[in-house]
């Protein structure tokens, strides 16, 4: 069997496997993956790469374009770094189902090795990330969706990959959220969050009429653009619920 060198499959084999593990409350295949991430540094800086890019937006084509040209010659240096390293994740995650992403396929064309043959693939996988990077970011609604969308929440939140263990990272109220949130589909998260934003829109807007110091009332009016523009992901649901338990 030919092994899988691509960042981008291994990524989202090894989101599908934790995601797995944690509504199985599975702690010790967490954390053998976990331990596992741990072992190299260049791929773990492809990861979090692979997760950044996601969000990342430019206004115009020139800026994305020379932010491409200036990022792939160090990811081709860390991807070439961490081939060693990279079959003893295939090996544990040889059978494990996953979902593309066009996003995470588009790198991988990008930082495979330059031919003959693949110099056309090449160039169209820059133009689709330059498109995805000039373009503004909206929700992917799907009501069968299998796995949880590839958010910073699952493993800022819950298991804190790089720096410490997802046990000692939240409280018992933190665990309860985040597995109520994870377990929620695409239609439930935006339902939840048009309905939070409708809540702390009305308080803003409350505090606003009672409000008699500008500095509060500037930033009660921030507060006021961010959650009407904000889209339903299951991030943005824990930061409208955190945000409603502070209002007063």
């Amino acid at each position: 069997m030919k092994m899988n060198n691509k960042i981008g499959t291994l990524k989202n084999k090894i989101l599908s496997c934790l995601v797995e593990a944690y509504r199985k409350d599975d702690k010790k295949q967490m954390k053998k993956i976990i331990s596992l991430l741990k072992e190299n540094k260049d791929y773990r800086d492809l990861y979090l790469f692979y997760e950044e890019i996601e969000e990342k937006h430019f206004n115009n084509k020139n800026d994305a374009n020379s932010y491409l040209e200036e990022v792939i010659p160090l990811l081709e240096e860390k991807h070439t770094n961490a081939l060693k390293f990279i079959p003893r994740l295939n090996k544990s995650l040889n059978d494990v189902e996953f979902e593309t992403n066009e996003i995470y396929e588009s790198l991988d064309v990008l930082l495979s090795k330059k031919t003959i043959h693949n110099i056309d693939k090449k160039i169209i996988a820059k133009e689709r990330l330059i498109n995805h990077l000039t373009t503004k970011k909206e929700p992917v609604i799907s009501e069968n969706r299998r796995f949880v969308e590839n958010e910073p929440l699952l493993f800022a939140s819950l298991i804190n990959i790089f720096n410490g263990s997802f046990d000692n990272q939240l409280n018992e109220e933190d665990k309860k959220r985040l597995k109520r949130v994870i377990s929620m589909s695409s239609n439930e998260i935006k339902q939840s969050v048009d309905e939070l934003q409708e809540s702390i829109l009305d308080k803003v807007s409350s505090l606003l009429i009672e409000n008699t110091d500008p500095d509060l009332a500037l930033k009660l009016e921030s507060v006021k653009d961010e959650v009407k523009n904000i889209t339903p992901t299951r991030f943005n649901l824990v930061k409208l619920e955190t945000l409603k338990d502070g209002l007063v």
